[in-house]
């Protein structure tokens, strides 16, 4: 398993620094596969995932434009 860059997104009521969570889209080289994985941003216990992505998000997508 391989995580790309991850994307803290703060609760807007939060009460504390870390009130949020963390998205990172994680990528499977055992069957080629990217999900999205969210985290809880204060003790980092996974939340949810969500995919397989249709296609596989290569590592250094960040500001890249593809045509699928």
């Amino acid at each position: 398993m391989y995580p790309n860059e991850p994307v803290f997104v703060p609760n807007p009521h939060g009460t504390s620094e870390d009130d949020g969570v963390i998205l990172a889209d994680v990528m499977y080289t055992e069957d080629n596969s990217t999900y999205l994985v969210i985290l809880n941003a204060s003790n980092m216990e996974e939340i949810g995932r969500a995919g397989p992505t249709p296609r596989i998000i290569p590592h250094g997508f960040h500001g890249r434009y593809l045509v699928w």
